[in-house]
């Protein structure tokens, strides 16, 4: 078995499990699907590829919250702004609900914000997680923690391992190798994946299409380390 370690930093991250209208939520942690995503856009995996998607499905993950970050909600409006006389500008604009007046459209979307992320993937499949550790240091498109804005401050590969313990303690090691004057940084929680009857929630964040958005549920449970830990 293998531990592919991601290193996940960025002054804003957003990891959505729904969007209702103008509300763009995020959850205090990174979602499976998120995670695929971006390691789907690092190996030039295109979204109707649903074969790629069963290939990475028996994967474990596990995620280290080292800063859970401070939420932040942006006022966000698309559409405004644009001449209401030029052609090619009012082709940009979302119309109203007559379908004829432009409009703008208000969406508050949430973040995190200094947020410190460690994810750990496992599987048997030796090949695959070298691919997956190639196309990250090699990206053939963009990645980004959540959305288009959230850029990543710092690489993403932080290792791959032939034990868990060996990715966890790297991960450590990285939150805080430049926090020589700050306090010391932890893991805070830690976000397991486990059987039904272990879990305490159940997330529909396992992606079997991203084409057609399917998702299936997995169940999770978050532990918090001993102080000594």
């Amino acid at each position: 078995m293998k531990f592919l370690a991601l290193y996940l930093r960025a002054p804003l991250q957003s990891w959505g499990a729904s969007a209702k209208f103008g509300e763009r939520t995020t959850l205090a942690f990174p979602t499976r699907s998120a995670i695929i995503g971006m390691l789907a856009a690092a190996a030039g995996i295109d979204r109707s590829d649903d074969a790629w998607l069963e290939t990475v499905k028996d994967l474990s993950m596990r995620c280290l919250v080292f800063a859970p970050g401070q939420r932040l909600v942006d006022y966000h409006t698309v559409g405004g702004g644009y001449s209401t006389t030029n052609s090619w500008s009012k082709r940009h604009m979302s119309p109203k609900a007559n379908k004829k007046t432009p409009a703008s459209v208000v969406t508050n979307r949430e973040y995190l914000q200094d947020a410190i992320f460690g994810v750990i993937l496992a599987g048997e499949e030796r090949d695959l997680l070298d691919s997956l550790a190639e196309a990250v240091q090699n990206p053939v498109w963009g990645v980004w923690l959540g959305r288009k804005s959230c850029i990543p401050t710092e690489p993403l590969f932080a290792g791959l391992f032939n034990s868990d313990a060996e990715a966890e303690e790297t991960l450590i090691a990285r939150a805080n190798a430049k926090s020589t004057n700050a306090p010391e940084k932890r893991i805070q929680k830690i976000v397991l994946e486990v059987p039904v009857e272990e879990g305490e929630e159940v997330w529909h964040d396992i992606p079997l299409s991203f084409a057609t958005r399917t998702y299936a549920a997995r169940s999770i449970r978050q532990d918090t380390p001993d102080a000594s830990f």
